[in-house]
């Protein structure tokens, strides 16, 4: 089975071989899982700055760019945190402080996960949509005791996360021109995320784009949207008709709305 971190080889090969040896030591090698699992965020990290053309100022230290980023917007404030608690767990780990768990290091693993898809969702293909979470497995010799709370809690989260995923898949479908469907209502694209809660700015009669103004927990609405090749694009520094506020901008040239069709559950 390919390991979970297997799409970061699109961009680097060395990024999925060390997602790779993060599983196969997750449980045998905690420390040296936490120590990989920090390099490969602070690469993460550098793609970020190379993808947005920010430069690097000399000897500025892994933390100092990972604040710059999470000040200035760069960073959603969850996604930050998670760079936060792998950069801590992998310095604690490193430095021999302490003896890190095979917990801390699941954690970690989690924590990757979510920046990777994170970062593969912003800046990767567009019709990129992240594998589901799942926790490595423990080899016969690991004692299941010390691992099994979190394994469950985290079990949980994950069966919660994908049943919101699925039900809102299930309860949306898009449709171009007049097609109809039996049993739905049907609303164009702008007063589906209107009645959604978004604020919207509409450049496109001017040859502009759609934006949908907010952070990157409008994802939840607008990921379902690429079953029906409908994709918007994360912006954290917005565009010109933003002012430079975060916004995700509808990709393609659309002259006119395509059709939300809403099917009842």
């Amino acid at each position: 089975m390919d390991n979970l971190f297997s799409f970061l080889g699109t961009i680097q090969d060395e990024y999925s071989q060390a997602g790779s040896q993060i599983e196969k030591k997750l449980y045998t090698d905690p420390l040296s899982a936490l120590v990989t699992a920090r390099t490969l965020a602070e690469k993460l990290l550098l793609e970020v700055y190379h993808v947005e053309n920010i430069s690097i100022a000399r000897n500025q230290t892994h933390f100092e760019r990972l604040q710059f980023l999470g000040s200035s917007g760069y960073l959603p404030d969850e996604i930050y945190q998670q760079w936060e608690t792998i950069r801590k767990s992998g310095n604690r780990a490193a430095h021999g402080l302490n003896q890190e768990s095979i917990e801390k290091a699941l954690e970690t693993h989690r924590a990757l996960y979510d920046i990777s898809s994170w970062f593969y969702e912003s800046y990767g293909s567009i019709e990129f949509e992240a594998p589901a979470y799942r926790i490595p497995t423990a080899p016969p010799s690991i004692e299941k005791e010390e691992i099994q709370q979190w394994v469950k809690d985290t079990i949980q989260q994950v069966l919660q996360a994908e049943l919101a995923k699925a039900t809102t898949s299930a309860t949306i479908q898009l449709q171009s021109g007049d097609q109809k469907s039996i049993n739905s209502d049907h609303q164009s694209l702008s007063d589906y995320l209107v009645a959604k809660g978004c604020q919207l700015i509409d450049k496109r009669v001017k040859g502009g784009n759609l934006w949908v103004l907010g952070g990157w927990e409008l994802n939840e609405i607008l990921f379902p949207l690429k079953a029906q090749k409908i994709y918007f694009k994360y912006m954290p520094k917005g565009g010109k008709a933003t002012k430079n506020e975060t916004a995700w901008y509808l990709m393609g040239k659309h002259s006119s709305d395509p059709m939300v069709t809403i099917n009842p559950i």
